[in-house]
């Protein structure tokens, strides 16, 4: 008896060696790296299981930097890593799970994790890694693929503090950093000039034709940076369903419209703006079943021009 329960334990340990066998550094795709300010707020995304996204930031000494991930929906899990101008991990963002142990490092994927340096010492680059992936003596569960939001904020030696949104960075989708033709760029909404007396002067057509569509889920806020370009979510109503869509301004000045359309009909059921608000709430009535577009744009005013910032964006 005691033999096959021996052999039993023998079988599931070489089974358990084979399976963590199978996930090697070979199986991990790492993207190149990407330079980035403080007070950017950067979208990226994960397309398989196991990826590492790595951005660097120049700091003085004395700095402080923080940062954290957010993804877009409930399946995407994160973890966060900093590295020290001489290559030194020194940061984690589980912390109490972020132990050497030799040349080994524990660092689990969380839902929206977050990452503080503490006072640096040291000038020169610095480097964030953002894993879908956990990291226990070698590759952990996978935290799937998606999209995220990286938000960057630092305070500088002299105690000026910089804010994710107040340095608004874009990286494109496929992760490669490069800039986009400006030719391909979504209109910029502006504000009519022709009307100088008391009133409103309305604003010119925004095109969402070219916007990336997010599905929003019902009660999940989104976090959403916005500076030149346009953030596009969709919504699918039931007839005579009744929501209340609220937005409100998490970082930066921006200065942000807000507009709820049918994209069947291209029906305006809502239109708004937050030139200096921070919050903005309104009950909505979708009398036809459908798929329904809230359209986040910079709203330019005469008083506030090339704002950016991010918002909260939620439908409860």
């Amino acid at each position: 008896m005691r033999v096959h329960v021996f052999i039993t334990i023998l079988l599931f340990m070489l089974l358990f060696t084979v399976s963590v066998a199978a996930q090697s550094l070979d199986d991990v795709t790492v993207q190149d790296i990407i330079q980035v300010e403080c007070g950017d707020i950067i979208e990226g995304e994960f397309t398989s299981n196991y990826e590492r996204h790595r951005y660097s930031l120049s700091l003085e000494a004395g700095a402080q930097v923080s940062a954290n991930a957010v993804p877009v929906g409930d399946q995407l899990r994160l973890a966060i890593g900093l590295v020290s101008p001489t290559g030194l991990v020194f940061r984690g963002s589980d912390p109490d799970a972020f132990i050497s142990e030799g040349s080994y490092y524990i660092l689990r994927i969380q839902s929206s994790p977050s990452i503080n340096s503490g006072v640096l010492s040291a000038r020169g680059s610095y480097r964030f890694f953002i894993n879908n992936y956990s990291w226990i003596r070698g590759l952990g569960e996978s935290g799937g693929s998606g999209l995220y939001t990286f938000f960057i904020s630092c305070t500088l030696r002299d105690g000026t503090v910089i804010e994710a949104g107040d340095n608004l960075a874009s990286v494109s989708d496929d992760n490669t950093g490069s800039d986009s033709d400006e030719s391909s760029s979504p209109a910029e909404p502006v504000v009519q000039s022709i009307f100088s007396g008391f009133g409103f002067p309305g604003v010119l057509a925004v095109d969402f034709s070219e916007g990336i569509e997010i599905p929003l889920t019902l009660g999940q806020a989104q976090t959403v940076p916005l500076g030149g370009d346009i953030a596009l979510y969709t919504y699918g109503a039931s007839a005579e369903e009744i929501v209340t869509l609220s937005v409100a301004r998490v970082s930066g000045d921006i200065s942000i419209g807000v507009t709820v359309i049918n994209t069947e009909t291209n029906e305006i059921i809502f239109l708004g703006g937050m030139p200096s608000s921070n919050n903005l709430s309104v009950e909505l009535t979708f009398t036809s079943a459908g798929t329904y577009a809230v359209g986040l744009f910079r709203l330019d005013t005469a008083e506030r021009v090339d704002t950016s910032g991010a918002v909260s964006l939620v439908i409860e």
